[in-house]
């Protein structure tokens, strides 16, 4: 998934890396770029730390209702990070 980024990121620079007047176009692209790559690893922390409440939860007998509700998400959810504590 990073060299697909990678090579959007590249493709987009390579157009405008000869165009002076266009370095505020890269800039804009690399910063939009920087900012969905920082979007995506909190959304990843953030599913992996409800991962593992999930499994500490579960492990104490809390229905998935209960859970979806302390964590905020949804039952599928919590079926969804439940079942990928085996994998």
């Amino acid at each position: 998934m990073r060299n697909m980024h990678y090579s959007e990121l590249a493709a987009k620079c390579g157009y405008l890396k000869n165009v002076k007047e266009r370095e505020a176009d890269m800039r804009d692209i690399i910063e939009e770029y920087a900012e969905k790559q920082a979007q995506r690893a909190v959304a990843k922390a953030e599913r992996e730390k409800n991962k593992k409440i999930v499994v500490k939860l579960s492990a104490k007998g809390m229905s998935v209702e209960e859970i979806a509700s302390i964590l905020e998400i949804t039952e599928a959810q919590v079926r969804e990070l439940a079942d990928k504590k085996s994998a």
